[in-house]
């Protein structure tokens, strides 16, 4: 049995015609989803697609972009960049529990803690040490601690010989204990700035000039940084055994069979004729269907397993077989 071309052509358009009227979750087989996912994301298949097609292209991007000189603000309509600006530049209210956990840290504590002894140290050092720090418009309030100082080491090395010296070590550690003592007041203004309408203002500002710094990069810059910044060899290596390892977590599989079965459900019976033209692609489906589809359909039914299977079912049905 041999069908001419209009009759492969009209078998092709019956076939997507019916495809078209069925429930897309006909198609769904929630059952094989997991597995089949685990099949083609499996290390060594992840490596080799991501090494033909992933790697080419981004390659092949990393080129095109360095060879532009399109600004970065040529991506955006201009309403949307000036919306977007507007948007960045509202203040930044940082919430006051991570500003709280993050001053609070005994880190910035012993950062601020360390900052300040040294400064002090410094100054006592300087002072007894006999070093001057006045200014042209007379003593400042550093000069005159420095002189009653140097006066207090002097009367103490005179009176009490090398006790002077542990004067120096007794202002020093008082120091040390003032500073520890004040660190929590400290860190609680600290906080209170960094949580402050003004540091609002401020960042959100910031932010807004960021962003129209990014607009006025050229596409060249942007790939150029993009290119030099990532470690992509790394990532190229790392990917598979990521991709698999994230694969084999329960949470993660319970959450992709519960999101495909919300699909499902979402779906209804809602047919995949339907699905296509709400999408826009019906019209697209059809031409494919009487360009490549109806070529495709004539070549299979020209091939010999399909032609000796179409005369297997002729005399079968002669036969009565």
């Amino acid at each position: 049995m041999q069908l001419t071309d209009d009759q492969s052509d009209e078998l092709t358009q019956l076939v997507f015609d019916h495809l078209c009227a069925q429930p897309l979750r006909t198609f769904v087989d929630l059952e094989q989803l997991l597995p089949m996912l685990d099949d083609a994301l499996a290390p060594e298949r992840t490596r080799e697609s991501h090494a033909r097609w992933g790697i080419p292209m981004r390659d092949r991007l990393l080129a095109l972009g360095k060879s532009s000189e399109l600004t970065l603000s040529s991506w955006l309509p201009g309403a949307t960049a000036d919306a977007l600006d507007q948007l960045l530049g509202q203040p930044v209210k940082i919430p006051r529990k991570a500003i709280d956990d993050a001053v609070a840290s005994e880190q910035v504590r012993e950062s601020l803690r360390q900052l300040v002894t040294e400064t002090l140290d410094g100054f006592v050092q300087r002072g007894l040490s006999g070093d001057n720090a006045s200014s042209s418009s007379g003593p400042s309030l550093r000069g005159v601690l420095a002189f009653g100082a140097r006066a207090a080491a002097g009367v103490g090395k005179g009176l009490l010989g090398g006790l002077g010296d542990e004067m120096q070590k007794q202002l020093q550690e008082r120091a040390k204990l003032f500073v520890d003592a004040s660190m929590a007041a400290a860190q609680k203004r600290l906080a209170d700035r960094l949580a402050s309408e003004e540091t609002s203002r401020s960042l959100g500002k910031q932010r807004q000039k960021s962003f129209r710094r990014l607009l006025s990069r050229t596409e060249r810059e942007a790939a150029t940084w993009i290119e030099k910044s990532t470690p992509w060899a790394e990532m190229d290596r790392l990917l598979p055994d990521v991709v698999a390892h994230n694969l084999a977590r329960q949470p993660l599989r319970d959450a992709i069979m519960q999101e495909a079965r919300a699909l499902v459900e979402t779906l209804g019976d809602e047919t995949l004729g339907e699905a296509l033209t709400r999408l826009g692609l019906y019209v697209h489906a059809q031409h494919w269907v009487r360009t490549l589809g109806t070529l495709t359909m004539r070549s299979a039914l020209r091939s010999e397993s399909i032609a000796l299977w179409l005369n297997k079912v002729t005399q079968d049905e002669l036969t009565g077989g």
